[in-house]
């Protein structure tokens, strides 16, 4: 098993100052998949309070090209459990010494004491461990860490799990997208935040997200209108919702309970805390539309997408989707 690679400056910007705080916001333990073709960071339920996170690059974002060597019995790709706080100090020290290069390379070594050949030859030997070696290199600077894995390599049945957990994605029937209303929705998150942690959420067809939270004595919520459903072909105009009994002149609630009706709107409840935690997340990474979309009794799944640096389509190179668990079947 050989891993080596080579970050240069505006990837260890990348990951240092977007993506690994990004992941923090979940956990503090982060799986990092490698091979030939692509780089994945993986959160599973079991990490992070049962929620799913999954960002692929493709290596050319994160590598320098022709330097990098990623080489297994399990179709050339390795898995790596990091601890996340780490690894961000040992990037965020190459920065502040405009380190231009970091060399991460797999390695096995034994802890310090073990290599001092005037050691007591009684004790037990010292058990050799796998590590990150970090060396950061620019015009004055050269350093150099170990970055101790919090557990092997993993073997091959995990490995595949992994996988098969990676590209799995069931997408929903239809998504809203959020991106132009994400800073208004964390704010208004945030203010719930005190009242309690069963979020009932809902989304529609007809370009609609509902966010509500009640407390005894008082409640909360908020309902945004006009925003893209994808795909186009799943969007409900408003004569149909109109034809279908919508009246635009009710309240919120009552306007919710009439789309749940007609069969054009989805809603569930969702931990508040899982939530604020994900549009944070997605905040940190800034993607220009971010998708949000339930699947009935079973889990809301976030899809962030971002543009490529020329024209207007969405690049294919990064791929980044947040699975968040529903807390109880809700009948609206």
């Amino acid at each position: 098993m050989k891993f080596k690679g080579v970050l240069n400056t505006p990837s260890i910007n990348y990951l240092a100052s977007r993506l690994l705080p990004a992941i923090e916001k979940f956990s503090k333990i982060c799986i990092i998949l490698t091979s030939p073709d692509e780089i994945c960071f993986m959160l599973t339920p079991a990490e992070s309070e049962n929620v799913f996170l999954s960002v692929r690059l493709l290596n050319y974002l994160v590598f320098e090209r022709g330097e990098l060597r990623c080489e297994s019995k399990a179709d050339n790709t390795i898995g790596l459990t990091v601890d996340v706080p780490l690894l961000t100090r040992v990037l965020h020290n190459a920065i502040s010494h405009r380190a231009q290069r970091c060399l991460i390379k797999l390695s096995q070594k034994a802890p310090a004491s073990s290599l001092n050949s005037e050691s007591n030859q009684s004790e037990p030997p010292h058990e050799v461990r796998p590590v990150l070696v970090c060396v950061a290199t620019g015009p004055s600077c050269s350093l150099s860490h170990d970055l101790p894995l919090l557990a092997p390599p993993l073997a091959r049945g995990p490995l595949d799990h992994l996988r098969a957990l990676r590209d799995s994605t069931e997408l929903c029937h239809f998504y809203v997208d959020l991106g132009s209303i994400l800073e208004a929705t964390c704010a208004m998150i945030e203010r719930m935040r005190s009242l309690g942690d069963e979020l009932e959420i809902a989304t529609s067809q007809t370009g609609e997200f509902f966010l509500s939270l009640a407390s005894p004595g008082i409640s909360l919520g908020s309902h945004s209108r006009g925003l893209q459903v994808i795909p186009q072909d799943q969007t409900v105009s408003e004569s149909t919702a109109a034809a279908s009994g919508i009246d635009r002149s009710m309240m919120s609630d009552d306007q919710l309970r009439s789309l749940i009706e007609a069969g054009y709107c989805n809603c569930e409840l969702l931990s508040l805390r899982s939530l604020i935690k994900a549009f944070q997340a997605a905040t940190q990474l800034r993607p220009q539309k971010v998708l949000f979309g339930i699947h009935p009794q079973r889990r809301a799944h976030i899809l962030l997408m971002f543009q490529k640096t020329e024209g207007d389509s969405f690049s294919a190179d990064i791929n980044v989707e947040i699975g968040l668990p529903i807390i109880v079947e809700h009948q609206g």
